[in-house]
């Protein structure tokens, strides 16, 4: 967990607490002199509406970019041609469905092949390291590539065991630990979510 991911909503519950004791305060001064004048108690009301106004209006604003940019990412997977060329490239040399060994890929004569499959797997990690920054919607991005994404690393595996240099429990060496990284991560996470639910009798 990023610490923005913890820092943000503790400054968000410091901020109400704060502005929660500076309401309990006025109202108890104004309930011990009743005579005083309760135009301070209305303007810190007012100021707490217009604080919590911004909060959401903030917060919907920048959950609809997410939402935006993750939409314009999912149109440039779809539309890219790069990506069409280099999916045409990997299907044309392998069976469809089947697995691409690295023993095979990394042969001479398929070295078209291998730079193609390096680019998916880059164009992947760029959208897992979107989604651990915050910056894409995952729920939406599950939706759409779930199931295109699990397929394809399940069909290269052996190739991303070899460039993360993974050992039997499938941790890698400590010079390739960046490597792939939030990939990795993103592909056990949603493998996991994307498992049947059992049938319960």
């Amino acid at each position: 967990m990023r610490w923005s991911q913890i820092l943000i909503p503790l400054g968000i519950v410091i901020t109400w607490l704060l502005a929660g004791i500076g309401l309990w305060h006025l109202a108890a001064e104004h309930l011990n002199k009743p005579e005083s004048n309760p135009i301070a108690l209305v303007g810190y009301s007012a100021a707490l509406v217009a604080l919590a106004g911004w909060m959401i209006q903030a917060w919907v604003s920048v959950r609809n970019s997410r939402k935006q940019h993750t939409m314009n990412v999912l149109l440039q997977t779809r539309l890219n041609p790069q990506f069409g060329e280099h999916a045409s490239r990997i299907s044309a040399a392998f069976p469809a469905g089947a697995p691409i060994p690295y023993t095979e890929i990394s042969k001479s004569e398929n070295e078209a092949v291998y730079t193609s499959v390096r680019w998916v797997l880059n164009y992947y990690e760029f959208i897992a390291a979107g989604i651990s920054h915050g910056d894409l919607d995952e729920p939406l991005m599950m939706d759409c590539i779930c199931t295109q994404m699990l397929l394809f690393c399940a069909r290269v595996e052996d190739v991303i065991q070899h460039l993360r240099e993974e050992d039997a429990r499938g941790n890698p060496s400590k010079s390739k630990v960046r490597v792939l990284k939030s990939l990795r991560k993103m592909q056990i996470r949603w493998r996991e979510k994307a498992r049947p639910t059992p049938w319960k009798h």
